[in-house]
This record gives structure tokens, sequence and C-alpha cells, in this order.
């Protein structure tokens, strides 16, 4: 899959470098640097990969156009089949490829030998048009573990137990979500002094938002060893609710890591079960 990204990378950049060890079917080593047909050169200990005159970026205005400015993210995910084609291959291959097969599924099934054959598709244009192809395919066979479940406050102790514990300053995680609680992250957002943690809601949400989180679940420790809340951590989560409900994010818990004592059993504390986040609960209530 290496190779396919480097292939497609390639026909967007001239002098894009690669390991020595890089080889790209259907690249021969040309002239050298500089050279007329391209090829392989070296440079500073690194391998460059020259795309050979005409298929390159030298005769095609449309290509020029896409490497001076990159079009916005949304603009690219709107685009219509023929205009992603276009991004790949050129506007007239596009136009060519949709009179020729009509839809996407008869072209994935084309070859590379077929659409090398095409009037006016040469062999770059016909690697690159069918490693997207290839790419989608391989992303359609790939499995993942599946994401923890983290759906109690046991379940987030359990998943920060063993790195917090080592702390001897307060620090301050935040458990990124889906909508079915899995756990999509986790990032260190803060770190304190012996009993002072700043936290604001900008820098735990705007992290939320990149990683498209349905909820989060706040965890910082106490370095004393007792887990019960202060001031400033009921102060922090009041804010961090009122923030998610405007951004539709929810705040679903925060825990607070201490260590077990004779006497206490638990080693953390839940502000969600002491209440706090009742609506009709400003402060918490004794547990």
């Amino acid at each position: 899959m290496v190779a396919v990204c480097e292939w497609i990378a390639g026909r967007w950049k001239v002098g894009l470098c690669f390991r020595p060890e890089t080889h790209l079917a259907g690249v021969e080593a040309g002239a050298g640097p500089g050279g007329r047909d391209g090829g392989c050169g070296k440079q500073n200990g690194r391998t460059e990969l020259r795309i050979p005159r005409g298929q390159g970026l030298g005769r095609n205005p449309t290509k020029k156009k896409i490497i001076q400015r990159a079009e916005p993210l949304s603009v690219v995910e709107h685009a219509s089949n023929t205009e992603l084609l276009a991004n790949i291959a050129g506007k007239s291959v596009a136009g060519l490829l949709e009179r020729r097969y009509g839809g996407l599924m008869d072209l994935a099934q084309a070859s590379f030998d077929e659409l090398h054959n095409i009037k006016g598709i040469g062999e770059a244009q016909a690697a690159a048009i069918k490693s997207a192809f290839l790419l989608g395919q391989r992303l359609s066979r790939e499995s993942y573990a599946e994401r923890p479940l983290v759906d109690t406050p046991e379940r987030v102790a359990d998943l920060l137990r063993e790195q917090t514990c080592a702390y001897t300053v307060e620090n301050c995680h935040v458990l990124f979500l889906n909508t079915r609680r899995r756990l999509l992250g986790v990032q260190n957002i803060s770190q304190g002094t012996l009993d002072t943690l700043l936290v604001h809601p900008r820098e735990v949400f705007a992290t939320a938002i990149a990683k498209h989180a349905a909820a989060i679940v706040l965890v910082h420790n106490h370095p004393s060893g007792d887990p019960t809340p202060s001031d400033g951590d009921l102060r922090v989560t009041r804010e961090l609710i009122q923030a998610g409900q405007v951004l539709k994010i929810e705040l679903l818990d925060h825990v607070i890591m201490g260590r077990r004592v004779e006497g206490r059993s638990r080693d953390w504390v839940s502000l969600r079960e002491l209440g706090f986040f009742s609506p009709l609960s400003p402060t918490v209530k004794a547990g």
C-alpha cells in the first residue's frame, strides 16, 4: 500500500523525496537529476522521483491549478465523481472516462492495460486511476480491533489507573467517545501543581470537535491520594457541562483518581455518582 500511496503522491509533486530503498513499478530511471526523461536522482542523501515530461505537470494546466491552490476539504468531499477523477488524472481524461464507462463500478473493474490503451490516457494517468480504486478496495477489507467500551466510571478508572498513579502533580486527561461510548482517544490536556490544575473548555472541546466525539469524560488525579473533589474541581466541571451543552458534546462524567486506603475501598470518585451532574444539585451531595 505504501507503494500505491507514493505513486499517487508522485503524480502531484515533482521532486517528492522517498527513502532510498523505495521502488515504484512502472517508473524507470531516466537521465538523473535535471534529465529529460525524469527518473530517480540523488540529492542530500535522499532519492528523488522525477516525473517524465508529458506525464507530469508541464503540459497539464489542470494539474498546475491543483498544485497552486489546494481546494478546501469541504469542496473535495462534495465534489462530483467527474471532479474527483479530474483531480487524479486531469479534466479531459475525467470527461473521457465518464463517457466511456458511465459509472464508477465499470471503471473500477477496468484493468491497467485497458485504461492505458484508451487514447489520451498515459501510463502514469492509468496507474493513478487504478491506484485510487485499489486503495478503496483495500480500505474496505481492513479490520480493526473493537474500541474499548467506556460506559461506567469503573471502566474509566481501570483505563487510566496505572498511568495516573505515577504522577506527582495533577494531570488532566480527556477521554473522547463516540455515540456508542466507545473510546476514540485519550489526551493529556493539562498539568498542574501538587494541588492546582488549570483547565479551559476551549482546550478540551477543540480536540473533541476534531475527533468528531459525541461525548467526553474528564479524568484527573489528586497526588495526595484523596479523591475528594475540591471547589476548583466542581467549578471546572460546571464550566465543561455548560460548554458541552452549547456544542452538543456531552460531558458524561468527571472522575478523580486517588489511592485506596483503609476505610476507602475505591481509589476514585465519580462526580456524576455524587450527584453533581443533576440540574437540581448546585453542590455535591454527601456521598
